[in-house]
C-alpha cells in the first residue's frame, strides 16, 4: 500500500509542476491588469469597493472597502493571475445564485466594468417564480430564456448594495452580462 501512495504523491507533484509551468493563454494575459501600471477601482454588485494596483508580479495588490462595517471579504489570486473578491455575506450564493464572474475583478476590469469606465454592472436575471426585478435599471425582457437583462447602478456603493439585496431576494439566478469578443477563423 505504501508503494501506491508514493506513486500517487509523485504523480500529483509532477502534475502540479506541469500545470504551474504552462504559460498563460493570450486571453488570460490580455485580461490581467498587472501590465499597465494603472490603478483600478471596481464597485462590486454587493457595493464593496475594490482597488487593484499592479505590483509587477503575477498578482496585484488589492484593497477592499467593505459595503458593511466589519464586513468579511475573501480575496484570492488564482494561478491564472485573476483576482477574485467575494464578500462573506454572499459567498454561499456564489455559483448557485450569483455568477462567479461578478466577483472576478480582473475580468471585470478587462471587460471595461471598472468605475472609471462605467457606472453600471450589466446583468441577466432569472426571477424566482413570479417575482419582479424592480431593482434593475434599463430592463429588457429575454423571454427565450425566461429572464431579463438590465443594469445595476453602482454610482454609490450603498445603492449597489441595496440592489444586490433585492436581487438576492427576487432572483433565481444572476449572471454578469459579459462583453462578447468576436474572433475569426482563418480562411481555408
Amino acid at each position: 500500500m505504501l508503494k501506491r501512495t508514493r506513486w500517487g504523491l509523485t504523480f500529483l507533484a509532477v502534475t502540479t509542476t506541469v500545470l504551474t509551468a504552462v504559460p498563460d493563454t493570450p486571453a488570460t494575459a490580455d485580461a490581467a491588469p498587472s501590465g499597465t501600471g494603472e490603478t483600478y477601482t471596481v464597485t462590486l454588485l454587493t457595493g464593496d469597493v475594490v482597488t487593484v494596483r499592479p505590483t509587477g508580479g503575477r498578482c496585484p495588490a488589492v484593497s477592499v472597502e467593505p459595503a458593511e462595517p466589519n464586513g468579511v471579504i475573501r480575496r484570492s489570486c488564482g494561478p491564472d493571475g485573476h483576482v477574485r473578491v467575494i464578500p462573506a455575506r454572499v459567498a454561499a450564493q456564489v455559483g448557485t445564485v450569483l455568477d462567479p464572474a461578478l466577483f472576478d475583478v480582473t475580468a471585470l476590469i478587462a471587460d471595461g466594468y471598472d468605475d472609471a469606465r462605467t457606472q453600471e454592472i450589466p446583468v441577466i436575471v432569472r426571477p424566482a417564480g413570479q417575482a419582479r426585478v424592480a431593482a434593475l435599471a434599463g430592463v429588457r425582457a429575454l423571454p427565450s430564456i425566461g429572464s431579463v437583462a438590465g443594469h445595476v447602478p453602482k454610482k454609490k456603493a450603498a445603492a449597489a448594495k441595496r440592489t444586490a439585496q433585492s436581487l438576492l431576494a427576487d432572483a433565481e439566478k444572476v449572471w454578469l452580462d459579459r462583453r462578447v469578443r468576436a474572433t475569426s477563423l482563418p480562411a481555408t
